[in-house]
C-alpha cells in the first residue's frame, strides 16, 4: 500500500524540505547575531574582564563564565520553543492533511483497490484513524545539542575578543 502512502506523504516531505531549509537559515543567522551581541557585550564588560585577569582568573576560565552565561540562557529559549512548538506541530499536521485529503480524488464509494496480498482495500478513513502527529524525543534532543553547538560557535568570536586582551591595559584606560 506504498502508493497510498507516497500520495499522502508528498505535502509532509515538501513541508519538511521547507521546515530543513529555515532551520539551517536560523542556525547561521542566529549563529551571526548572538556573536555579535556577544562582542557588544564583551566591550561594556571590558573593565570586568581587566579586573577578573588581573586578579591572576584565567581567560579559559572567562571565556566558560560567558559561555555558561548563555548556555542558561539558550536552555530557557529552546525549553520555550519545545514546548510552543509541540503543542503547534498537532493543529499544522492537522491541517496539512485536511488540506491533503480535500485534493485527493477516490473512487466513487471512497475506497482504493489495490492488487496486494496483503491490502485488498482501504478507506481514507481507516488510514486517517491512525495518523497521528507527534514529536520525537529524539528530535528534541537534537535541537537541545544543535542549540548547545550554535551557542558554542558563536562564542569563539568574542573568546579571541578575550584571548587578546592585555589587563593593564584595560585597567589604565580611562573611559
Amino acid at each position: 500500500n506504498d502508493e497510498l502512502f507516497q500520495k499522502f506523504a508528498k505535502p509532509l516531505d515538501t513541508m519538511s524540505l521547507f521546515a530543513s531549509i529555515i532551520v539551517w537559515i536560523v542556525v547561521i543567522n542566529a549563529v551571526v547575531i548572538i556573536s555579535l551581541v556577544t562582542a557588544l557585550t564583551m566591550k561594556t564588560r571590558e573593565h570586568e574582564i581587566g579586573i577578573l585577569l588581573s586578579m591572576g582568573v584565567s581567560k579559559f576560565k572567562v571565556v566558560s563564565q560567558l559561555f555558561t552565561e548563555l548556555a542558561i540562557v539558550a536552555v530557557i529559549g529552546f525549553s520555550l520553543a519545545v514546548l510552543s512548538g509541540s503543542m503547534m506541530a498537532k493543529g499544522i499536521g492537522q491541517a496539512v492533511l485536511d488540506y491533503q485529503l480535500a485534493n485527493t480524488e477516490t473512487d466513487d464509494d471512497g475506497y482504493y483497490y489495490y492488487d496486494d496480498t496483503y491490502f485488498t482495500e482501504i478507506t481514507q478513513e481507516d488510514m486517517m484513524s491512525e495518523y497521528e502527529v507527534s514529536v520525537n524525543p529524539v528530535i528534541i534532543g537534537e535541537i537541545y545539542l544543535m542549540g548547545m553547538g550554535v551557542v558554542l560557535v558563536s562564542i569563539l568570536i568574542p573568546s579571541y575578543m578575550i584571548m587578546r586582551f592585555n589587563p593593564k591595559k584595560i585597567l589604565t584606560n580611562t573611559y
